[in-house]
């Protein structure tokens, strides 16, 4: 249904999470000019933060937060990602992965990103 609200109204949305330190972004690729923030906050409650925001605030977010793939699996395979991509997104993150090993970094981002339905 969202994706409808998009392409009717042409504009693209940006659904952030901070608790969980990640952000859906809908985009319409073939005329959405502005961009719409809605901001869950705890126990499930959304918020409509900013109907048109602007660019250095979309790179904030972009630099910020994690972008998720799918809702109900938030991230690429493990085999998707290379170890140096992995601690980047865990940097962002404020995980610690000195002594981890690849399986257990892609855990530890998993389970701080993931939304709980």
């Amino acid at each position: 249904m969202l994706y409808g609200f998009i392409a009717h109204y042409k504009f693209n949305i940006i659904i952030l999470n901070k608790d969980k330190k990640s952000y859906f972004h809908f985009k319409n690729d073939m005329n959405g000019s502005t961009t719409h923030l809605i901001e869950i906050r705890k126990e499930k409650f959304f918020d409509i933060s900013k109907e048109d925001i602007e660019n250095t605030e979309i790179d904030s977010i972009y630099n910020t937060y994690v972008e998720l793939h799918n809702f109900n699996t938030p991230m690429k395979g493990i085999s998707s990602y290379k170890m140096d991509d992995l601690k980047m997104v865990a940097r962002k993150l404020d995980i610690t992965y000195d002594t981890l090993k690849k399986p257990d970094i892609y855990t530890k981002i998993y389970k701080t990103i993931a939304w709980e339905i």
